[in-house]
C-alpha cells in the first residue's frame, strides 16, 4: 500500500529540477560577474572558470580517476583574470539556478560546501592546468546537527530532520556561500576550488544516482599572509567512490566530510572532529548568526564562515509517538519530492533531462 501511494508521488512530483553555475563573487571587497556554461564573452570578465555545457557534475564513480573532479570538464583552460585576495579576506560565492521564488536560486539544499587551494606552479593562474594542481582544504561545512532543518526552495523541508545542511542554508541568503581565507598562507596565485556536494541521490547505487559533485575554480592572487605552504594531494585522492553512497532518508544520522583536515591559520592541520551527540534539538533557531558552539555538536571538522542570520520563517518537526495519516502522507510527499531529483538526476552525461 505505502509503495504504490509512494510511486503515485513520484509521478506526481514531476518538477523539472536543474543544475546552476556561480553567478557573481566577491573577492577582495571587489564584486565579479560569475561564469556561464556556454562560453560568453562575458566570461572573460571574470575569475571564474567556464562550467560544463549541461551544467552537470561528477559522478561518484569517476572522483578517484577522473580530473574533471579538480575544476569541472571545461575549467581546464584559464580566463584573463585574477582576482586580488589579501589573505584573511571575506569570501563570497553565489550559485544560481533556475529554482526558488524568483527561479534564480541553487536547486539543492542536502550537502556539502567546501573549499580547496592549489598555488598555481607556474605563477600564473590564466595558464595553469588543475591536472597539475595539488589542494589544501581550508573550509568544509557539512551537517550541522545544532540547527533544524529549512525549507527547500522546491518546498519539501530538507532531510534528514536531526539537522542543517551547507547548501540548506544560503536559501536565505539569495543563494550565497561566505567564508574566509587563511591569513598565514604564502602570497601568490592559487586556484580556489569551491565545491558543492548533492546528496539527494546518495543513498542510491549506479547511474545516475550517488553523490553529485559540482567542483568550480577561481583564479586569485593572494596577498599579504605568511609563509605557510600547507602540503596538498591530486584531486583525485580527495575521495573514495563510497563516499558517494550515503542515506540522508534515514531518522537520525551524523555525517563528517570526506576529505584531508582543514588547514589552521596556526600553520598545522585541524584534528578530525569527534562524533557528535545524537539527535538535536528541535528547538526553532535563534535569530542570532547560527554559529556552532562547540566541536562536539557539530559533524564538520571545522565551520569556519557564519551564515547570515535568517530572514524567513521555518517549521520545526517535533517528535511524535503517534503520527496520523495527514502527517505520514506529508512525510511521504517531502520525500518523494526529494526523490524525483535523484530519478531525474537532471540527465546523464549524454545531456539528456527530464
Amino acid at each position: 500500500m505505502i509503495s504504490r501511494v509512494a510511486v503515485t508521488l513520484f509521478a506526481s512530483a514531476a518538477l523539472v529540477a536543474a543544475h546552476g553555475t556561480i553567478t557573481g563573487v566577491v573577492i577582495g571587497g571587489q564584486y565579479y560577474r560569475g561564469a556561464d556554461n556556454w562560453a560568453s564573452p562575458g566570461n572573460k570578465q571574470s575569475p571564474v572558470r567556464q562550467f560544463p555545457q549541461d551544467t552537470g557534475y561528477v559522478k561518484y564513480q569517476d572522483v578517484t580517476w577522473n580530473m574533471d573532479i579538480a575544476c569541472g570538464k571545461e575549467g581546464y583552460k584559464g580566463t584573463p583574470v585574477v582576482a586580488k585576495a589579501p589573505a584573511g579576506s571575506e569570501v563570497k560565492v553565489r550559485w544560481g539556478g533556475d529554482q526558488g521564488k524568483d527561479g534564480k536560486q541553487w536547486p539543492h539544499c542536502e550537502g556539502t560546501h567546501v573549499v580547496y587551494l592549489a598555488p598555481c606552479t607556474n605563477g600564473d593562474c590564466r595558464t595553469f592546468n588543475p591536472k597539475e594542481a595539488l589542494w589544501f582544504k581550508i573550509h568544509e561545512a557539512g551537517l550541522d546537527t545544532t540547527q533544524d532543518p529549512l525549507q527547500c526552495p522546491d518546498g519539501h523541508t530538507a532531510w534528514p530532520n536531526t539537522g542543517r545542511w551547507a547548501q540548506n542554508i544560503p536559501f536565505e541568503q539569495d543563494s550565497w556561500f561566505t567564508y574566509r581565507l587563511p591569513k598565514t598562507i604564502k602570497a601568490g596565485q592559487y586556484l580556489m576550488r569551491h565545491e558543492l556536494v548533492s546528496m539527494h541521490s546518495a543513498h542510491l547505487r549506479g547511474e545516475p544516482n550517488g553523490a553529485q559533485y559540482y567542483p568550480s575554480c577561481i583564479q586569485i592572487d593572494v596577498t599579504g599572509g605568511g609563509n605557510a605552504q600547507p602540503q596538498g594531494i591530486p584531486a583525485t585522492k580527495i575521495y573514495t567512490e563510497e563516499d558517494g553512497i550515503l542515506d540522508i532518508y534515514k531518522k537520525s544520522m551524523t555525517y563528517k566530510v570526506p576529505g584531508p583536515p582543514v588547514f589552521k591559520d596556526d600553520g598545522s592541520v585541524a584534528a578530525p572532529a569527534p562524533a557528535p551527540p545524537a539527535p538535536a534539538s528541535t528547538k526553532p533557531a535563534s535569530t542570532s548568526r547560527p554559529t556552532p558552539t562547540n566541536s562536539k555538536s557539530v559533524t564538520t571538522s571545522v565551520y569556519v564562515a557564519a551564515p547570515a542570520k535568517p530572514t524567513g520563517s521555518k517549521t520545526c518537526k517535533p517528535k511524535r509517538v503517534k503520527r496520523d495519516l495527514h502527517e505520514e502522507t506529508q512525510e511521504l510527499y517531502d520525500r518523494a519530492l526529494a526523490g524525483a531529483h535523484a530519478r531525474r538526476a537532471h540527465g546523464d552525461r549524454t545531456g539528456h533531462s527530464f
